[in-house]
């Protein structure tokens, strides 16, 4: 390595110096904390005030320029289709081209994403393979895109992106329903929510990065869904109690699972349309996602007797009309899912679910709050949008919500048809201190 004096030396000489950085956060950062001629041995005496410097970086996060100051950024977009291709059959030798295994290679070079590194990883690993009959493209891939997942920059964000293993491959994530996912399960735990949200948000940033999400719209999704998802559920399959059953238009529920070590189920996107008791006790239970069930009418009262430790409840999307009794039992949830329940009227009383933080009841058809909501202390998000059946508030209960921090009533009747109703609530808002976001529309 040139030691800085010698460089020095040669920057007095030419008189014009640029300094190319690699993606290095310590370098980067001495630069900025320390200027170039500094680091350089160079004297600012008035006989080289004439000197010319620039420095220039490359790095995989527009953050790292930023935190330089860069005057200029400048996105250098990855390979082309054929380019990419081009690097792959350069790397794996003639072979690649026999018509019986360029399908194959074309599938593997797509699923690089357009990345060097990966394209060069992957083809070097596919080097002999030269019989497409028993290469399993699937687990190959997945194992080689683990090096994506295992870049990413800490424990939190990995967990992050696995989670997004138990919904359905196609699915489209709304930015703030999934980091409301990741709140209610603990992946991000701040002591505001609001601080949580921002923090969520650069998680989102960083899978956008790196290549495993990318924009649809006003959504996100997982970059080459199947296998990104594939991998995530790869890695997940080493540990106990995870059910992925999403999208398999299933009409029962499986009852043949190991319910004593289940801790957390997916059942998603499939067609059940009622739920009878379950005789297996599932102690271990932490999360129950049975969201887009448009088919589902009922659920037996007694269903959630057999798991008391069920902290993430989501029935959204569903037909239900009445949610069980066995709801009010659960005393250790933390989330409760609703929204978009149309026909759902009748709720029990959930003035035992203190440790309760997120209840979204966004467009269903109650008329009433559910009894003992004034109790629930802890409570930080609430959504009552669309509820335009919601005739009747309890006088107080806003108010002794005193830990709430999102609250939505935009669409709400309580904000549209009775402005008496209306007034007495934007009274009581005035006692929630934490409250950081607030959405209604009030007319009459």
């Amino acid at each position: 390595m040139i030691k800085s004096a010698a460089l020095g030396q040669r920057a007095k000489a030419s008189k014009q110096v640029l300094a190319w950085l690699r993606d290095s956060e310590t370098t980067i950062l001495r630069v900025v904390v320390h200027p170039l001629p500094q680091l350089l041995n160079i004297s600012w005496r008035k006989n080289y005030d004439s000197m010319y410097y620039a420095t220039s970086t490359s790095s995989k996060s527009l953050g790292v320029c930023q935190r330089m100051s860069t005057d200029k950024n400048i996105h250098v977009g990855g390979l082309s289709d054929q380019e990419a291709w081009d690097l792959f059959a350069s790397k794996t030798g003639n072979y690649i081209l026999a018509p019986d295994i360029t399908l194959i290679a074309r599938k593997v070079v797509g699923e690089c994403l357009s990345h060097p590194l990966l394209i060069v990883t992957v083809a070097h690993a596919l080097q002999g393979w030269k019989n497409p009959t028993v290469m399993d493209r699937e687990e190959a891939i997945c194992k080689l895109l683990r090096f994506c997942y295992f870049c990413l920059k800490s424990y939190t964000v990995r967990m992050c992106f696995l989670y997004c293993a138990f919904f359905p491959k196609d699915y489209l994530f709304e930015p703030n329903e999934l980091i409301r996912y990741w709140m209610a399960e603990n992946l991000i735990n701040h002591v505001e929510d609001l601080d949580a949200q921002i923090y969520g948000f650069k998680i989102l940033t960083e899978l956008k990065e790196v290549g495993m999400f990318q924009v649809f719209k006003h959504y996100l999704r997982m970059h080459h869904i199947t296998m990104f998802r594939a991998m995530a559920i790869d890695i997940l399959k080493d540990e106990a109690g995870l059910f992925f059953d999403t999208g398999l238009s299933l009409k029962i529920l499986h009852y043949d699972w190991e319910w004593g070590e289940a801790r957390k189920f997916s059942l998603m996107r499939n067609r059940l349309n009622f739920l009878d008791d379950n005789k297996q006790s599932s102690p271990h239970l932490l999360t129950s996602l049975l969201k887009d069930n448009t088919l589902l009418y009922d659920i037996s009262p007694t269903f959630f007797n057999t798991m008391p430790s069920l902290k993430v409840l989501d029935i959204c999307h569903s037909a239900i009309a009445e949610l069980p009794s066995s709801v009010s039992d659960l005393v250790n949830l933390h989330a409760l899912f609703l929204q978009n329940c149309s026909n759902l009227n009748k709720i029990p009383s959930i003035g035992n679910l203190k440790k309760l933080r997120f209840l979204n009841l966004h467009r269903t058809s109650i008329q009433e709050l559910p009894r003992g909501t004034e109790e629930l202390v802890g409570l930080r998000f609430l959504d009552l949008s669309e509820t335009t059946k919601l005739e009747e508030v309890q006088e107080g209960t806003f108010s002794s919500l005193y830990g709430l921090e999102e609250l939505h009533l935009e669409g709400s009747r309580i904000c549209t048809t009775n402005t008496s109703m209306a007034a007495n609530c934007l009274k009581e808002l005035k006692y929630l201190k934490r409250l950081s976001i607030l959405t209604l529309h009030c007319w009459h």
